[in-house]
């Protein structure tokens, strides 16, 4: 991954900078644009800028639950989705590929 790649990422903490696609995060619901912290950072109380441990958050989940089967999860259906209409359907191995 580029350091551009890495820098456009918004699902990253904010705090820790820590990039895991699957784990849910705890969003900010007071401070502006997406403040995203992961568990570990939120479960210590960070606090940086204007985020205060007492402000109101939700939990954002990228995806991380089963949808159809258990092993695959709602954001690697979306990448499959994503294969699919980039490739074409029967096209496996540049869908195999994309998951890469």
């Amino acid at each position: 991954m580029s350091i551009n790649e890495f820098e456009e990422r918004d699902d990253k903490c904010v705090n820790c900078l820590e990039i895991n696609p699957r784990e849910v995060k705890i969003k900010c619901e007071e401070c502006p644009g997406d403040l995203l912290l992961c568990l570990e950072c939120f479960s210590c109380g960070v606090e940086l800028g204007q985020h205060k441990r007492h402000h109101s958050y939700s939990f954002y989940d990228p995806g991380s639950f089963p949808l159809f089967t258990p092993g695959w999860c709602a954001a690697d259906e979306l990448q499959l989705l994503e294969a699919l209409e980039e490739f074409g359907y029967g096209d496996w191995e540049q869908c195999t590929r994309y998951f890469e």
